[in-house]
């Protein structure tokens, strides 16, 4: 029997805390660790593609496409990458359109879960940068999704709206039927020595106690310049704070997701 792809969504309603970092970074970490990983775009800010050096031409085939007519798979839009084993499915500007012709179809909160089911025995991981909202297209990524990761920048009230996302997260368990678990709560744009952010790295951890990974990952200059190169950090400079960071975090996912399978087969 063919493995199937643990599939991750990276999540968090809040901009700029490092949702996209995450994803290309951990995906491209589990690759160096020799697995076969899909990144799947699901904002319409297309960084993550970009991030990859993938521009798309408003004739391309893109998510859009692929959540309008999920049944056709995700197959067709599948485009390798210029690192060896990670491969992505790309997003455009279009499919910020899609939300509300999603509203209207039977099923529209499983679209991408369905879409995703001719490739879950391809790959090792399959890894979702969701968009900042809690909307139907963020909802399709927790119900396509085993686990989720949450990015929270070390800031003042990073907290804020917490209660929102929790809910969701929820409600896709209670009403929705579909058992997505929190892998984990990610510290992103870390200060090494600063009383400030120790002290909100200390109020995550009383927040969400062992949900924290160990892993924090650091502000670090490497990864805005791995950005312009097009590459993530963890292949330009790996031997950066932040490209450690992010091998660290791939170590953590695998041994949290090792862990949960054997509590699930007790």
């Amino acid at each position: 029997m063919a493995k199937r792809a643990r599939v991750i969504s990276i999540s968090n309603q809040k901009g700029g805390v490092g949702k996209t970092s995450t994803t290309l970074n951990l995906g491209a970490a589990l690759v160096n660790k020799g697995e076969r990983v899909l990144l799947v775009d699901m904002d319409s800010q297309a960084n993550c593609s970009k991030g990859l050096g993938i521009y798309l031409q408003h004739t391309d085939q893109s998510m859009r496409d692929c959540l309008t007519g999920p049944e056709e798979g995700i197959a067709r839009l599948i485009r390798k990458t210029a690192i060896d084993g990670l491969e992505l499915a790309p997003s455009h500007i279009y499919l910020s359109s899609v939300e509300l012709e999603l509203s209207a179809e039977v099923g529209g909160m499983r679209v991408l879960a369905v879409a995703l089911e001719d490739v879950l025995d391809e790959y090792d991981h399959i890894i979702i940068d969701s968009p900042p909202s809690l909307g139907l297209l963020a909802v399709n990524c927790l119900m396509a999704a085993d686990e989720v990761i949450i990015p929270m920048e070390a800031e003042p009230y990073a907290l804020d709206g917490m209660d929102a996302l929790e809910t969701t997260i929820d409600k896709t368990r209670r009403r929705l039927a579909h058992n997505v678990e929190l892998l984990g709560v990610l510290a992103t744009k870390f200060r090494q020595g600063t009383t400030l952010h120790s002290e909100l790295l200390k109020q995550l951890r009383e927040y969400w106690q062992d949900k924290v990974f160990n892993t924090v990952i650091h502000l670090n200059i490497d990864v805005a310049a791995a950005a312009v190169d097009e590459l993530p950090v963890v292949i330009t400079k790996p031997k950066s704070t932040a490209g450690q960071d992010y091998a660290a975090l791939a170590e953590e996912v695998l041994e949290r997701e090792k862990q949960s399978a054997g509590r699930n087969s007790q």
